[in-house]
């Protein structure tokens, strides 16, 4: 997992279902400016990243890979 991206994985996920980031935030209840910071990081915690998963229709393992380098 230490070439994973999970910023990468939110891009490429957001590319995949076609989810624009305005409607990431809201289901995330975050602002739109700390779901862009989100987009840029590596790590993100655990959390975030199950509830990314929710908002994506995702399974964890199959979120993670699409971040991985």
């Amino acid at each position: 997992m230490d070439n994973t991206h999970l910023g990468k994985s939110i891009q490429a996920a957001q590319k995949i279902h076609g989810i624009s980031s305005t409607t990431v935030a809201r289901e995330l209840g975050i602002s739109r400016q700390l779901f862009n910071h989100l987009r840029q990081q590596k790590d993100i915690y655990t959390s975030r990243t199950v509830a990314l998963c929710q908002v994506f229709d995702m399974e964890l393992n199959e979120f993670i890979e699409l971040g991985e380098e």
